[in-house]
Formats: C-alpha cells, structure tokens, sequence
C-alpha cells in the first residue's frame, strides 16, 4: 500500500476529531453546560425551599425566593432568557432571600443561575 492513501486517511481522522473537539466545545447557549460553568459546587451554600411567584399575566415570573444554608452578604439571580441579565436579591428574615424580577416569561426560562458572596 502506498503512503498516499495513508495519509489521506490520516489527514481525514484529524478532521474528524477536530471537528467532533469543536463541536463539543460551541458556546452554543443551548447546549449544557456552556463554557465557563459548572454543575459542581463553587460557594458551598445549599440553596432551598425555591419558589417561584407569578404575575398578574400567569405566564410571567415576577419574583423568587429561596432560602441559603448560611450567611451572604450579596445575592444576585438570573435565567437563561433573551436578556441574560442577573437581578439583585433583598434579605428576609434568617437566611431568606427574596429576588424583584422584570415579569420574565417563563417559556422563556431553561436554567436558574445563583451568585452568591458572603
């Protein structure tokens, strides 16, 4: 056999492994995670008791509230929408916090995102 064809089938397994890295790595916002995040645990606080309140329109969200396992002293949420902006949170009670959205479309949300500092 020739070099010929063997470095055609070379040069085309690269390709194809190239292509497979890039596909893998797209900051296509519909793929998970996207780059620059993580499932795993960076603050430590565990986040619960998330609800979510609805307004006037149903099919809008107009707040959240949630509770953290431990002291923060600044909170911010968003959503994977349009606007992928975050919203600032008021303390409650404890460690409640309580987060005024925009009256965010809920079609329109995939993914609740938490920054937390403390």
């Amino acid at each position: 056999m020739s070099k010929l064809p063997r470095f055609v089938i070379l040069v085309s397994v690269f390709f194809m492994i190239s292509y497979a890295l890039n596909a893998q790595t797209s900051s296509d916002t519909n793929q998970f995670p996207a780059r620059g995040e993580s499932v795993a645990e960076v603050s430590g606080f565990i986040v619960s008791e998330i609800h979510f309140r609805l307004a006037d329109n149903p099919s809008h969200i107009k707040a959240v509230e949630f509770e953290l396992d431990g002291p923060a002293s600044q909170v911010m949420v968003g959503f994977d929408h349009p606007s992928s902006r975050f919203f600032s949170c008021q303390k409650q009670e404890g460690h409640s916090w309580i987060c005024d959205l925009d009256e965010i479309d809920i079609v329109d949300v995939h993914t609740f995102k938490l920054i937390a500092t403390g």
